[in-house]
């Protein structure tokens, strides 16, 4: 079995949905969302106060480091397709809030689109400094709870 369709099982397994996008006269599949539903665990009645606030604080903190991964991600694609491939002129500004951090920032607005390569590439850097800037927001936001 592929990756990919480890990929596609796991998601179904878990609750989840799966967007597959194809583009028109074309066989190959442009993209393919996954998206879980993300369930919080019952809090335990064990817990003092502060370790419940911890608690909460790394499923939030999880929560919105998994909403701005996912978007970021779908962003990048969206990106790629219409700029890298397509050669259209195409940027999405996005904005997201982590803790007390807000993120933003455009993916997409300064990419040369007349080499692939040099697009993905700079597509792929937008898309890791995000997810960095993301998860290190997610990161602040725990160790400012449950210290």
């Amino acid at each position: 079995m592929s990756k990919y369709a480890k990929v596609i099982l796991a998601a179904i397994c878990m609750n989840g949905s799966i967007n597959i996008i194809k583009e028109e006269n074309s066989s190959v599949l442009s993209s393919v969302e996954i998206g879980l539903n993300l369930v919080s665990a019952e809090e335990s009645s064990y817990l003092d106060g502060d370790e419940e606030a911890c608690e909460q604080a790394q499923m939030d903190s999880n929560r919105m480091f998994n909403t701005c991964d996912y978007d970021v991600r779908k962003y990048v694609a969206e990106i790629h397709r219409e700029t890298c491939v397509k050669r259209h002129d195409y940027s999405v500004d996005v904005s997201f809030e982590i803790g007390a951090k807000v993120i933003s920032g455009s993916i997409g607005s300064n990419l040369d689109f007349a080499n692939y390569n040099k697009c993905k590439n700079q597509l792929d850097y937008e898309r890791d400094y995000f997810i960095a800037s993301c998860r290190s927001a997610s990161n602040d936001y725990k160790a400012k709870i449950c210290t």
